[in-house]
Protein backbone atom coordinates (compact mmCIF):
# COMPACT_ATOMS: atom_id res chain seq x y z
CA UNK A 1 0.00 0.00 0.00
CA UNK A 2 1.27 3.45 -0.85
CA UNK A 3 1.49 6.19 1.72
CA UNK A 4 -1.12 8.15 -0.26
CA UNK A 5 -4.59 6.70 0.15
CA UNK A 6 -7.16 6.40 -2.62
CA UNK A 7 -8.75 3.81 -4.84
CA UNK A 8 -9.87 3.62 -8.41
CA UNK A 9 -13.63 3.86 -8.49
CA UNK A 10 -15.86 2.58 -11.28
CA UNK A 11 -15.88 -0.15 -13.86
CA UNK A 12 -12.50 -1.54 -14.89
CA UNK A 13 -11.63 -2.33 -18.50
CA UNK A 14 -8.50 -4.20 -19.58
CA UNK A 15 -6.74 -2.58 -22.53
CA UNK A 16 -4.22 -4.15 -24.93
CA UNK A 17 -0.76 -4.57 -23.41
CA UNK A 18 -2.02 -5.04 -19.87
CA UNK A 19 -3.15 -1.45 -19.19
CA UNK A 20 -6.21 -1.03 -16.99
CA UNK A 21 -8.83 1.70 -17.48
CA UNK A 22 -11.59 2.71 -15.06
CA UNK A 23 -14.14 5.49 -14.73
CA UNK A 24 -13.52 8.01 -11.97
CA UNK A 25 -16.39 9.74 -10.18
CA UNK A 26 -16.26 13.40 -8.99
CA UNK A 27 -14.46 13.86 -5.64
CA UNK A 28 -13.49 10.14 -5.53
CA UNK A 29 -9.75 9.45 -5.51
CA UNK A 30 -7.63 7.41 -7.89
CA UNK A 31 -4.28 5.99 -6.75
CA UNK A 32 -1.33 6.78 -9.00
CA UNK A 33 1.62 4.36 -9.00
CA UNK A 34 4.57 5.35 -11.17
CA UNK A 35 7.19 3.22 -9.47
CA UNK A 36 9.19 5.45 -7.12
CA UNK A 37 6.61 8.23 -7.45
CA UNK A 38 3.02 7.79 -6.27
CA UNK A 39 0.04 9.85 -5.27
CA UNK A 40 -3.63 10.48 -5.89
CA UNK A 41 -5.89 12.26 -8.37
CA UNK A 42 -9.46 13.53 -8.13
CA UNK A 43 -11.69 15.99 -9.98
CA UNK A 44 -14.64 18.28 -9.38
CA UNK A 45 -17.25 19.50 -11.86
CA UNK A 46 -16.97 23.27 -12.36
CA UNK A 47 -18.76 25.70 -14.69
CA UNK A 48 -15.70 25.99 -16.98
CA UNK A 49 -14.87 22.24 -17.11
CA UNK A 50 -13.70 19.38 -14.90
CA UNK A 51 -11.09 20.60 -12.43
CA UNK A 52 -8.44 17.87 -12.03
CA UNK A 53 -5.96 17.76 -9.14
CA UNK A 54 -3.11 15.20 -9.01
CA UNK A 55 -0.61 15.16 -6.14
CA UNK A 56 2.61 13.12 -6.42
CA UNK A 57 5.71 12.55 -4.30
CA UNK A 58 8.57 10.07 -4.02
CA UNK A 59 7.99 9.26 -0.33
CA UNK A 60 6.48 10.54 2.90
CA UNK A 61 9.36 12.97 3.54
CA UNK A 62 9.56 14.29 -0.04
CA UNK A 63 8.00 17.58 -1.07
CA UNK A 64 4.87 16.73 -3.06
CA UNK A 65 4.15 18.17 -6.49
CA UNK A 66 0.60 19.10 -7.43
CA UNK A 67 -0.72 19.26 -11.00
CA UNK A 68 -3.96 21.17 -11.54
CA UNK A 69 -5.76 21.29 -14.87
CA UNK A 70 -9.24 21.98 -16.24
CA UNK A 71 -10.35 19.30 -18.71
CA UNK A 72 -12.87 19.88 -21.47
CA UNK A 73 -14.42 16.96 -23.41
CA UNK A 74 -11.74 15.12 -25.41
CA UNK A 75 -8.78 16.44 -23.40
CA UNK A 76 -6.33 14.34 -21.40
CA UNK A 77 -3.42 14.60 -19.00
CA UNK A 78 -0.56 12.09 -19.03
CA UNK A 79 1.78 11.60 -16.07
CA UNK A 80 4.90 9.64 -16.97
CA UNK A 81 7.95 8.24 -15.15
CA UNK A 82 10.96 6.95 -17.10
CA UNK A 83 12.41 3.56 -16.19
CA UNK A 84 15.79 1.90 -16.65
CA UNK A 85 17.12 1.43 -20.17
CA UNK A 86 15.11 -1.14 -22.11
CA UNK A 87 11.96 -0.73 -20.02
CA UNK A 88 9.03 1.34 -21.27
CA UNK A 89 8.15 4.42 -19.18
CA UNK A 90 5.24 4.10 -16.75
CA UNK A 91 2.35 6.35 -17.76
CA UNK A 92 -0.89 7.20 -15.97
CA UNK A 93 -3.47 8.81 -18.26
CA UNK A 94 -6.55 10.82 -17.25
CA UNK A 95 -9.00 11.47 -20.10
CA UNK A 96 -12.30 13.32 -20.23
CA UNK A 97 -14.69 11.47 -22.53
CA UNK A 98 -17.93 13.44 -22.75
CA UNK A 99 -19.27 13.75 -19.21
CA UNK A 100 -16.99 11.14 -17.64
CA UNK A 101 -13.36 10.82 -16.61
CA UNK A 102 -11.40 7.68 -17.44
CA UNK A 103 -8.07 6.81 -15.81
CA UNK A 104 -5.64 4.37 -17.40
CA UNK A 105 -3.03 2.78 -15.17
CA UNK A 106 0.44 1.97 -16.50
CA UNK A 107 1.15 -1.33 -18.11
CA UNK A 108 4.16 -3.09 -16.65
CA UNK A 109 6.54 -4.35 -19.32
CA UNK A 110 9.35 -6.83 -18.78
CA UNK A 111 12.88 -5.61 -19.67
CA UNK A 112 13.80 -5.85 -23.36
CA UNK A 113 16.65 -8.14 -24.32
Amino acid sequence: MHWFSGAIIGTAVFLPGGALAADLQPIEGASIDLGRVSGTAYYTVESDGYSLVATLASGPDATPVRLMSTLLPGQRVILSAPQVAGVEALTFEITRIGDRIEVTEPKRSPPMN
